[in-house]
């Protein structure tokens, strides 16, 4: 009769791993070139470990550090930050951004209110919005507006709130 395998559930070391790192994200911000070095090393002694009968109880601790190192540094660099204090006094502005629509999600009350995805072309260089980044956007439209001439004008529509 056979033994029975150990159980193991990767998925879940991964999981811990997700939250211990974005917690960490949110507190600590090491450099994320540590963090991804950490990360490469433990994944390499965890293969080891994992190859070696004798060593096999030891990956999962390996794991568990490169699944913590890895989502601590996606957590630096996706999770907003908080702004600085001196940002924080500054009014609020409002920029200009040049975009091309890329996905109309919503159309509602018969077209004045259109919704969806656009790429930013150009944005103001104190902005947070980056040329190249991904934008929702919603519009009212002016129920006088001819849309035909208002969005294919050189200028491009200005609408005011």
């Amino acid at each position: 009769m056979k033994q029975p395998t150990s159980a193991r559930a990767p998925i879940l070391v991964l999981l811990v791993g997700l939250v211990v790192g974005l917690l960490l994200a949110e507190q600590f911000k090491p450099s994320i070139s540590v963090l991804l070095s950490v990360a490469l090393i433990g994944s390499m002694i965890a293969l080891y470990f994992a190859c070696h009968p004798n060593l096999q109880r030891g990956w999962a601790l390996c794991f568990v550090l490169s699944a913590v190192s890895c989502f601590w540094a996606y957590g630096i660099i996706r999770l907003p930050t908080i702004p600085s204090p001196h940002n924080q006094g500054l009014p609020a502005i409002e920029a200009q951004l040049s975009i091309e629509i890329e996905r109309v999600m919503y159309q509602g009350q018969a077209y004045n209110n259109p919704s969806g995805l656009a790429r930013v072309l150009t944005a103001p260089p104190l902005s947070r919005i980056n040329p190249g980044d991904q934008i929702y956007f919603r519009l009212k439209i002016p129920e006088n507006l001819d849309l035909v001439t208002g969005v294919n004008s050189a200028q491009g529509w200005r609408g005011q709130h």
